[in-house]
């Protein structure tokens, strides 16, 4: 089996610098994260249509729950790694990010063989245009300008009070105007008060707190047999080995429906640091507000809409999001087997 090195055109630096390239050290990460539950049927019909459909067979998703991960915040800092763009300096991004769970595999005559956890993040909303493009270029996340509203301590964002995010879009009609509209809001619970959380750090602890340690490799695993990966990937997804997956693509100039590049990008993310701080349940629930607009059609592709969390928590973490590689379609990787 020989290995073919695909030498790609030398990406071309002018005009204005919005763009880099990967790894990005992300730091000072602030998040307040929602369970949600979504339409599990609609979860699986988006996967099918903007990851198995571009992967061509070469690769296979499958999405086990309706489970869904609301996450909003801020890193302080991100930088990126490769010289001499480490010496470009850092900016603070503010987002919030729809997460859905996944088993990556493949299938063979029908049959799906489980290989490991992923996440895609179909919907997910920044606040300054470097964040919103670069995300977009280098690895594919489906990236949208957003506008935040958070409750203010001592002059101060803070992630224990009522937050928004306003997205520019709207509703699709010929005499309509796109304009910053609200898209989501998140209440506390009614009383306005949280009692003292429950710690737990790293990820082993995460995953055990959310699965009732249902995940442990070294018992019996939570999912059926179907998306069920092996043990040594589970044992891996609870020490912080986490992949990331996204649709890059970009319309063709010419035909309206065709696109000029698409591909299936995985980034792994290497954890350095997690601590997590579960809400009290006798708290009462956080409340979150979806609002429809067809230029981002929450409801419609996952099935969110207005409801309580079903479990929340805050969370402060670090890592570096790895370089990314494309994984299908085959004719798309850069390194191929003959």
């Amino acid at each position: 089996m020989a290995t073919e090195e695909v030498t790609l055109p030398r990406y071309i630096e002018y005009g204005g610098r919005a763009t880099a390239p990967g790894a990005f050290q992300c730091t000072g990460g602030r998040f307040r994260g929602f369970g949600l539950k979504g339409d599990h049927e609609a979860i699986k019909r988006l996967v099918d249509l903007y990851l198995n459909e571009p992967a061509r067979g070469d690769v296979a998703f499958r999405a086990p729950t309706g489970v869904i991960l609301l996450q909003i915040g801020w890193f302080a800092a991100v930088r990126a790694t490769t010289k001499p763009f480490d010496e470009w300096g850092t900016v603070r991004e503010v987002m919030a990010t729809f997460w859905i769970p996944l088993v990556q595999g493949i299938e063979r005559h029908g049959i799906f063989i489980p290989e490991r956890f992923v996440m895609a993040c179909p919907f997910i909303w920044v606040d300054n245009p470097m964040s919103y493009a670069g995300g977009r270029e280098t690895y594919g996340y489906p990236k949208s300008l957003g506008r935040f509203k958070f409750t203010k301590e001592h002059e101060a964002d803070t992630l224990d009070g009522t937050m928004s995010v306003e997205t520019f879009g709207g509703q699709f009609d010929k005499d309509a105007v796109a304009d910053w509209r609200p898209v989501i809001e998140i209440t506390p619970p009614e009383d306005g008060s949280l009692t003292p959380p429950k710690e737990v750090n790293g990820t082993l602890d995460f995953i055990d707190h959310i699965t009732e340690g249902k995940l442990n490799p070294r018992g019996e695993s939570m999912l059926p047999d179907e998306y069920r990966v092996p043990p040594e990937e589970r044992e891996k997804a609870l020490n912080g080995d986490s992949h990331q997956i996204f649709l890059k693509q970009f319309r063709d100039a010419h035909d309206p429906g065709g696109a000029c590049y698409q591909a299936i990008v995985h980034a792994p993310i290497n954890l350095a640091s997690s601590k997590t701080s579960f809400d009290n349940v006798t708290d009462g629930p956080w409340g979150v507000k979806v609002h429809t607009l067809q230029s981002h059609p929450v409801l419609g592709e996952i099935g969110v809409g207005n409801q309580d969390a079903f479990v929340s928590y805050s969370q402060e973490m670090d890592f570096t999001c790895e370089r990314g590689e494309v994984i299908a379609p085959r004719s798309e990787v850069r390194r191929t087997l003959d």
